[in-house]
This record gives structure tokens, C-alpha cells and sequence, in this order.
């Protein structure tokens, strides 16, 4: 197990499934069928070598929470975040046109993919195009822990997630604008504890295969 201290800055690619940003060119899929739209490319989140730091210093481990209490966290942030992905394709299924699927989406995020979302969720609503499909996540695993801060917030937990996206973006009048498809993806996921609620904050598209070994949701 990996653990970020909190003043690590995380260059992240704000990965938008099964649809597309103002302004955002696609990623990783040909021109006809971009089932990825990200801003411009951003290293991926660094990952300190757990053998060159057995141990965190003491002030940083005392912010931790018990070793016991790891594991529940990590699965409580790996289900925030397929109840994120179960929002997000209920509203792409409207178009974003149904408040009350919007704002419940909304309430799964915060930060950079809060920001992307509502940008797309306005992009796609002004177009009136819809999301004809899902994406399904194929495999979760723990990347890293975030040490919170001295006041206790912004504890998080990085997630290695394979998603695979199938369906089709569709004109209100169901005309196929586009394919989304391909091979699976491999995004890095960092979940952020806010108040007792975990909220998914960053999204990061990695080069190369899911890793092995996910465990299946």
C-alpha cells in the first residue's frame, strides 16, 4: 500500500466517460469514434517507492487512520465511485435535461471532474444529445492513500479502476452522432472523504492496459 502525503500536487487528466468537453479534443480513439475527451495531457499522478519510504513521519502517520479502518475505507471509496458511474449514465441517458438525475450526479463529485461534469452536462443539454449506453467497471484496487490534512480533511483514497464504455452518442431524434467503444481503460482515481461523504475528485486516463489482478466490483 502506497501513502501520498497531502502536499503532493497531483497533475490530473480529467476524464469524461461516454461523452465530451467544451473545448476538449478526444483521447485515445480515432476522430470517428472519441469515447474519451480529456484536457490536455498531464503526467500521471506520482507514485513514491514504498521501498525508499517504509514508513511515513511521525506527525504525517498521526493524521492516518488506524490500519484496521483501511480497509472499510477503501471499499466505502470504491462504491462512491460506482454510484458515481451509475449517476453519470442516468443523466447521460436524459441528455442532462432531468434535474433531479443532474443534481444527484453533482452530488457524487467535487473539483476538477464537479467542474467537467457540469460543463459537459451543459454542452451535451444545449445540443440536446443523449448517451445510448454505460460503462461498466470492469475491476478496482487500491493505488494509494492521501494523508489528510493537520485539520483532518481531504483524506483520500486513489483507486486503479478498469471501465470498459459501450453505446452510442445520440442526437435527440436518435440520429448516431458517434460510437463509444473500444478497448478498456485504465483511470486513476482519487475519492476524497468530505464530512463523512466520499466524493470522487480527480480522474487520470493512464497509457497502456488495465493492470491485472482488479478485483471484480
Amino acid at each position: 500500500m502506497r501513502v501520498l502525503p497531502a502536499a503532493v500536487t497531483v497533475a490530473v487528466v480529467v476524464l469524461v466517460l461516454a461523452g465530451c468537453s467544451p473545448g476538449a479534443d478526444p483521447a485515445r480513439e480515432p476522430p470517428s469514434s472519441p469515447a474519451l475527451s480529456t484536457e490536455p495531457p498531464a503526467p500521471p499522478l506520482p507514485v513514491p517507492d514504498a521501498s525508499a519510504h517504509p514508513a511515513l513521519p511521525p506527525d504525517l502517520a498521526a493524521r492516518m487512520p488506524p490500519e484496521a479502518e483501511v480497509d472499510g475505507m477503501v471499499e466505502e471509496a470504491e462504491a462512491a465511485y460506482l454510484a458515481h458511474r451509475a449517476a453519470y449514465d442516468a443523466a447521460a441517458r436524459t441528455g442532462f435535461a432531468d434535474a433531479d438525475l443532474v443534481d444527484a450526479l453533482f452530488a457524487t463529485a467535487t473539483g476538477d471532474v464537479l467542474d467537467a461534469l457540469v460543463a459537459e452536462a451543459t454542452a451535451l443539454a444545449e445540443a440536446g444529445r443523449v448517451v445510448d449506453g454505460h460503462a461498466e467497471v470492469l475491476g478496482t484496487g487500491l493505488y494509494s492513500l492521501v494523508v489528510p490534512e493537520e485539520d483532518g480533511t481531504g483524506l483520500g483514497v486513489v483507486l486503479d479502476v478498469c471501465v470498459h464504455i459501450e453505446g452510442a452518442l445520440e442526437e435527440s431524434d436518435g440520429t448516431l452522432v458517434y460510437g463509444l467503444g473500444g478497448e478498456p481503460v485504465h483511470v486513476v482515481v482519487r475519492v476524497t472523504d468530505q464530512d463523512g461523504t466520499w466524493l470522487v475528485a480527480t480522474q487520470s486516463a493512464q497509457e497502456g492496459p488495465c493492470p491485472e489482478g482488479l478485483s471484480r466490483p
